[in-house]
C-alpha cells in the first residue's frame, strides 16, 4: 500500500494495533544517492575496521536523504500456522511548509541513483507533491521552543509583537505593576459590572502614558483605553468597560497555540513511524543495514554522533532488537549453501531446495507481491527481506536437533546469535559490526601497507 500525505494519518492511527499484534517487522529504504565524497580516504577498503567504516559512511552519505521507506509487518497466525503480512510503501519528502522555525532542507542527489530509480518506475511527481514531511527530535524541539516563546509573548501582549513593544525602563516597572493591579481590581469589581458608564482614571506622565498603551491595554481587549488632554501636571488615561465580548468565531490565543502545535505534529510526520517501531519493541529485520540505519537515525531521530561507540549506543536505543539478513546469508550455515547474498538472488535461492518455500499470506485489503515483482520499491524489498528471514530461520529449525521446534520462527532461539550485527561489505576478516558488544578484531599486522607471503615450495 502506498502511503502519502493524503492517507498518512489513517495509517498512523492504525499502526499502534498492528505493531502490538506483529510478530516482527522488516524494513527497506531508497535514497537520493549513496556516496558524496571521492578520494582514497573515503573509499571502502577490505582492511577497514568497523570504526573506520562508520567514519567513512558518516563522511560520505548524510547529505543524501531517504525518499521511500518500506515497512512490512508480519503476524504469525496460529490457526493456520502461517505468517500474514501488511506492507506499506511510504513516500517521504522534506517539509515545504512556511511555518516559522522549520528548516528549509537542502540535500544532494546522485544522477546514477535517481536514474536507476526512474528506470524502476519510481514516481518522482508523487514524491514531491505528496511526500510525507519529517522532523528529527532536535529540529522538533527547536520548533516547539520558538512557538512556546511566541505563545508567551502573545499571552502577555496579544495585540503586539515583541518587536513592536517598547522596553520598560527599570524605574517604571513598579508603576506598571501598580496600574495592572488597579485595572484587574476594576475589571473584577461587581459594582462596576452593573454600570456601563463606570470608569477608571489612571494619572500618569507622558512616558507612562505610552507604557500603559503598549503594555497594559493589549492585555484587556474588552476595555476601552482613552487618553485625556495633556496638562502641565501630566495626563490621564480613562479606562471604560465596552460591554462588547470577543467574537466566539474569532480564534483565541489558546486556539491559535493549539493549531500551531498541531502543525508541529503534522510536520514531525514520518518520524512518528520510527518512534512507534521503537516503542513497540518488535524485532526489526533488514538487509545490508548499515546505510539504512545511518540514514534512519540521522534523518528521523537525531544527528549521527562522531564517535563509533556512541553510534552503537544510538542504534541500541532506537533499534534494541534487529537482524541483518545479509549477516545471516554470509555466515554459517548459510554461506556454504548460497551463491549470492544480493536480496533478489537470495530470495530465489531460498525458494529452492534445501530450503522450504514458506507461504506468506497478504492481509485483507493488501495486495499480494507474489506475482508482482517490484525490485527496488522500498515496500517490496521490505517484504522479500521478511520472507528471506522466515526462510532462513525455518531452515535453522529444520536442521536443529531440538525436539521443541516452532513454526513461529521469529521466536526461535536459533536466530538470537544474529541479533545486533550489521554486515560489513568487502571485509572478509571482520564480516559484521557487533552493535551490542565488542567487535571482532584482527591482528594489527593485517593493517600494514606491506604484506609478506612466504612460500614453502616454488
Amino acid at each position: 500500500m502506498d502511503v502519502t500525505k493524503s492517507n498518512f494519518q489513517t495509517v498512523l492511527e492504525a499502526l499502534d494495533d498492528e505493531l502490538e499484534n506483529a510478530s516482527f517487522v522488516s524494513i527497506d529504504t531508497e535514497f537520493t544517492g549513496l556516496n558524496s565524497t571521492e578520494g582514497r580516504s573515503n573509499k571502502l577498503s577490505s582492511l577497514d575496521t568497523p570504526s573506520e567504516r562508520y567514519k567513512k559512511v558518516l563522511n560520505s552519505s548524510p547529505q543524501f536523504i531517504i525518499i521511500q521507506f518500506g515497512l512490512s509487518i508480519f503476524r504469525f497466525d496460529n490457526s493456520i500456522s502461517k505468517y500474514v503480512n501488511k506492507t506499506y510503501n511510504f513516500y517521504i519528502f522534506p517539509n515545504t511548509s512556511t511555518l516559522p522555525g522549520l528548516p528549509d532542507t537542502k540535500f544532494l542527489s546522485q544522477a546514477s541513483s535517481l536514474g536507476f530509480l526512474a528506470s524502476q518506475g519510481f514516481d518522482f511527481n508523487k514524491l514531491i507533491k505528496e511526500g510525507i514531511p519529517y522532523l528529527n527530535l532536535v529540529n522538533e524541539e527547536k520548533l516547539r521552543v520558538i512557538l512556546e516563546k511566541k505563545s508567551q509573548s502573545l499571552h502577555l501582549h496579544p495585540d503586539a509583537s515583541s518587536s513592536q513593544l517598547s522596553e520598560i525602563p527599570a524605574d517604571q516597572k513598579r508603576f506598571l505593576n501598580n496600574i495592572t493591579s488597579r485595572v484587574e481590581t476594576f475589571l473584577q469589581n461587581e459594582e462596576n459590572e452593573e454600570k456601563r458608564n463606570a470608569v477608571l482614571e489612571l494619572h500618569c506622565n507622558t512616558i507612562q502614558n505610552e507604557l500603559i498603551f503598549s503594555h497594559v491595554k493589549s492585555r484587556y481587549p474588552n476595555l476601552l483605553f482613552e487618553s485625556s488632554k495633556k496638562t502641565c501636571n501630566g495626563c490621564t488615561v480613562i479606562v471604560k468597560k465596552t460591554g462588547i465580548q470577543k467574537s466566539k468565531t474569532e480564534p483565541s490565543e489558546t486556539d491559535s497555540y493549539v493549531a500551531e502545535m498541531q502543525k508541529v505534529e503534522d510536520n514531525v510526520g514520518f518520524s512518528r513511524i520510527i518512534r512507534k517501531i521503537t516503542d513497540s519493541g518488535k524485532l526489526v529485520v533488514g538487509h545490508n543495514m548499515l546505510l539504512d540505519l545511518c540514514h534512519i537515525l540521522g534523518q528521523f531521530c537525531a544527528p549521527l554522533p562522531e564517535d563509533y561507540d556512541d553510534f552503537k549506543g544510538m542504534v541500541n536505543t532506537f533499534f534494541p532488537r534487529f537482524i541483518d539478513t545479509k549477516v545471516m546469508a554470509t555466515t554459517k550455515p548459510f554461506r556454504d549453501l548460497l551463491q549470492n547474498s544480493a536480496l533478489d538472488r537470495l530470495l530465489n535461492s531460498l525458494l529452492a531446495a534445501p530450503f522450504r518455500n514458506i507461504e506468506v499470506i497478504p492481509a485483507t485489503g493488501f495486495p499480494s507481491y507474489t506475482d508482482n515483482f517490484k525490485n527496488h520499491e522500498a515496500g517490496y524489498d521490505a517484504f522479500i527481506t521478511g520472507r528471506c528471514f522466515v526462510a532462513m530461520a525455518n531452515y535453522l529449525e529444520d536442521i536443529s536437533s531440538s525436539q521443541s521446534k516452532t513454526a513461529a520462527v521469529h521466536e526461535s532461539l536459533l536466530v538470537t546469535p544474529f541479533y545486533q550485527k550489521i554486515f560489513m561489505m568487502m571485509v572478509p576478516d571482520i564480516p559484521y559490526m557487533t552493535i551490542s558488544g565488542p567487535d571482532c578484531t584482527v591482528p594489527l599486522t593485517f593493517k600494514c601497507d606491506i604484506l609478506t607471503i612466504l612460500f614453502r615450495f616454488w
